[in-house]
């Protein structure tokens, strides 16, 4: 059974932020949008969106995406919306198709790729979001390359702590291909 939010349940979102904004010395709000797919749900960000905005002036809104659902649309959106935009990208293929598959088991990179370069067409500050795990870490390097040759010019990598497969040999490898990247990026 798919989960999801209700309308009533956004309205009480939006009603507990602008109670608690009045009570806060912060006059910002920032929205985080990540995990699962958010735009699975585009319909109810619209609508959060549209509410929040009517009520509360400050808002930064941020996201990450795997970018398989974007549409034009969404793209404009995003682009008029989000102050943060990143796509869940793991860098070069055989990483990310290595941990981002559909449901009928097929990496999802090809898909993703031309996604993430239509939205950095439009909006040229998308972060890269790497998951980094020691079936990939030794591609860091690679990925990290690869990446940069797509146009993304903010990488956010990100270790996989969740998984406890890490090993002193990993943690070498990782360290390596964090002084390749250092050395790289000192010329680039």
């Amino acid at each position: 059974m798919v989960r999801s939010t209700s309308y009533d349940v956004l309205d009480g979102i939006v009603n507990f932020i602008v109670e608690k904004q009045r009570s806060c010395s912060d006059k910002t709000v920032s929205i985080v949008t990540h995990g699962g797919e958010p735009l699975i749900e585009f319909d109810k960000i619209q609508y959060f969106i549209k509410r929040l905005n009517e009520k509360v002036k400050n808002v930064q809104y941020i996201i990450t995406t795997n970018a398989t659902l974007l549409t034009d649309l969404m793209i404009d959106f995003l682009s008029q919306h989000y102050s943060e935009i990143s796509v869940s990208i793991d860098g070069i293929q055989s990483a990310h198709d290595a941990n981002r598959v559909f449901a009928n088991k097929k990496g999802s990179y090809a898909v993703v790729v031309e996604k993430a370069k239509k939205l950095l067409e439009k909006r040229s500050d998308v972060k890269a979001r790497m998951t980094i795990n020691p079936q990939t870490a030794s591609t860091l390097y690679e990925s990290v390359k690869h990446l940069l040759d797509l146009g993304f010019t903010t990488i956010v990598p990100v270790i996989d702590t969740f998984c406890n497969d890490w090993t002193e040999k990993d943690m070498e490898i990782l360290l390596d291909q964090g002084k390749l990247i250092i050395d790289y990026i000192k010329d680039y």
